[in-house]
């Protein structure tokens, strides 16, 4: 028997980390998944901002992503919109999921929003205060 095949993938994740709000896409995720995620977001981006008075950094992991949600990318346009989030970090993924990334980033209209290949230089740009 294949142990791999046994192994279940970890959730789709959304924490905070000091002022950072920060999200890890495993698997897929549906409209319903994607409004949880964000009610969810929107808590602790509302927590951090009524603590400390300031902005939250948003990174964003697609590294195990297969895919995104094309549907749902409204959605979090919206979300990503905030004015409690200062920038957005997005990092990793495959050839599709860069694609839906962009297609995000363009739509949002928004400076704040960058993709990297790589959690270093994600991390790197959320810590420039500009």
């Amino acid at each position: 028997m294949d142990e791999d095949k046994n192994k279940t993938k970890p959730e789709n994740r959304m924490w905070r980390e000091g002022n950072y709000l920060i999200y890890k896409k495993t698997s897929e995720v549906d409209p319903e998944t994607s409004a949880a995620l964000i009610r969810t977001g929107r808590a602790i981006i509302d927590d951090v901002f009524s603590e400390t008075k300031q902005k939250v950094n948003f990174l964003v992991d697609v590294t195990e992503a297969n895919n995104l949600d094309f549907k749902s990318r409204e959605t979090w346009v919206e979300f990503l919109a905030s004015e409690k989030i200062h920038k957005t970090g997005i990092y990793g993924g495959n050839i599709v999921v860069k694609a839906v990334v962009f297609l995000v980033i363009k739509e949002s209209r928004l400076p704040n929003i960058k993709y990297f290949l790589n959690k270093e230089d994600a991390l790197h740009w959320l810590n420039e205060r500009k």
